[in-house]
């Protein structure tokens, strides 16, 4: 039989999630994941990481490692848990040069750590002043967009994702031979600083579903679709939409602007303001930002690739809740995303109806703000349970308005004390 667990840990306000599926015939091969690092309380992830660390089944190296987004009780794990594992593919959400200064700067959010805003400008530049470049493979950037004419159809078979091993058991994907896989990025370090040069920066387009080589369980990821803060010049070159400096020289700029205020060396703390420096660098090549508020969260579908679901268990702390299985189960993790009609309809055109009916789980996004739920998502995405990753006590996450939409169906919290897990099992 082929095994699965998956566990949202206990950091309350934040998300921790892990997974691991092995297989009886050969159990010291496995593949894991981690969806987001992060609590509103470090003393809780730091004791969530050390909890999973001690876990004997745990492997030293992770398969994937996907953060949604750049809030800090999202992120402010990964240097604790890179410091401890390696990671063959961390996968991000693509953000162009003006999105990515826009959240840095807390424009569209709330502010962030100097730490959490270098990893949203330049991650290749985190890992390393962190000390980390050697613990990451490849970073994987998925980007969102609607499926274009000449895309392979929605239930195409998955492909491996790059990094991991081929579906036909060879070590790697290459990235070279690849179609969907695009080099040409903006990320001002794309080629790696010195010691960092086997670090593969490439872009992943969310159409394409993918898989490891030895456990048929796919993996999809859904990013919504992004403004574009630039235009084209006469001579068709992207530029600022305000101020029509091209991409290169505004590269350079916001360089200039981190160095100045010493926010790509974190062995000591940046200079006062530079959050105010990226603010006003912002504004002056693209104005104002309250046409261009994002929704940024990048979504993860794992499901097992059976027809048939054994034994599916739900572990609410101690006690082992039975929740009914109509031979599905798919865990759809939302992150922060705001789930409205338009979102919903998008979602659904991209995953299929074969995928979307096979949702026996979902996470409730932004810890059940009423501001990222709409009513009438509880019954559009209609699974099996919910979950919600949320304080042990808030007025307002979940907010009354989203509990009253997931009326009905079960919930269950994982909170600062207590722990969702979910393990079923397949024939192969």
């Amino acid at each position: 039989m082929i095994h699965v667990h998956q566990c949202f840990n206990a950091v309350g306000h934040g998300t921790f999630f892990s997974g691991l599926v092995q297989d009886d015939r050969q159990p010291t091969r496995s593949f894991s994941w981690v969806y987001d690092c992060g609590s509103k309380r470090t003393t809780r992830i730091d004791a969530e990481i050390a909890d999973l660390e001690a876990w004997t089944a745990w492997p030293e190296r992770i398969d994937l490692f996907v953060l949604s987004h750049f809030d800090d009780d999202h992120v402010n794990g990964v240097e604790r848990f890179l410091q401890e594992r390696s990671v063959d593919v961390l996968a991000l959400p693509y953000l162009d040069v003006a999105q990515r200064l826009m959240h840095a700067a807390a424009l569209a959010d709330e502010a962030s750590s100097a730490s959490t805003a270098l990893f949203q400008l330049d991650p290749v530049q985190w890992l390393s002043a962190k000390g980390l470049s050697g613990r990451v493979g490849s970073i994987v950037f998925v980007r969102g967009g609607q499926r274009q004419d000449g895309d392979p159809p929605v239930d195409v078979d998955p492909r491996p994702l790059v990094g991991l091993p081929r579906l036909d058991g060879s070590e790697q994907a290459s990235a070279a031979d690849d179609p969907d896989v695009d080099f040409r990025l903006d990320y001002f370090a794309a080629k790696g600083p010195e010691g960092t040069s086997k670090l593969q920066l490439m872009l992943w387009r969310h159409v394409m579903p993918a898989a490891h080589a030895l456990f048929p369980v796919e993996l999809m990821f859904f990013n919504s679709e992004q403004p574009d803060l630039f235009r084209r010049d006469i001579s068709g070159n992207r530029v600022a939409r305000r101020s029509g400096m091209p991409l290169p020289a505004l590269q350079s700029e916001i360089r200039s602007v981190m160095q100045r205020f010493g926010l790509s060396d974190l062995s000591r703390s940046p200079r006062q303001k530079w959050r105010d420096a990226l603010r006003a660098t912002y504004g002056k090549h693209f104005g104002s930002t309250s046409q261009h508020r994002n929704n940024i969260s990048l979504c993860l579908l794992v499901r097992p690739l059976a027809h048939e679901v054994c034994r599916c268990r739900i572990f609410h702390d101690r006690m082992a809740r039975r929740i009914p299985v109509s031979g599905r189960a798919g865990l759809l993790c939302l992150g922060d995303l705001r789930i409205n009609k338009e979102v919903l309809s998008a979602m659904w055109t991209h995953f299929g109806a074969a995928r979307w009916n096979t949702i026996a789980g979902v996470q409730v996004p932004h810890h059940g703000s009423r501001h990222s739920w709409e009513a009438g998502c509880a019954s559009a995405f209609a699974p099996d349970w919910f979950v919600h990753c949320v304080p042990d006590r808030s007025a307002h996450h979940p907010h009354e308005s989203v509990n009253a939409d997931l009326f009905g169906y079960p919930v269950l919290r994982a909170t600062y004390r207590r722990r969702v897990a979910i393990d079923y099992h397949f024939p192969p």
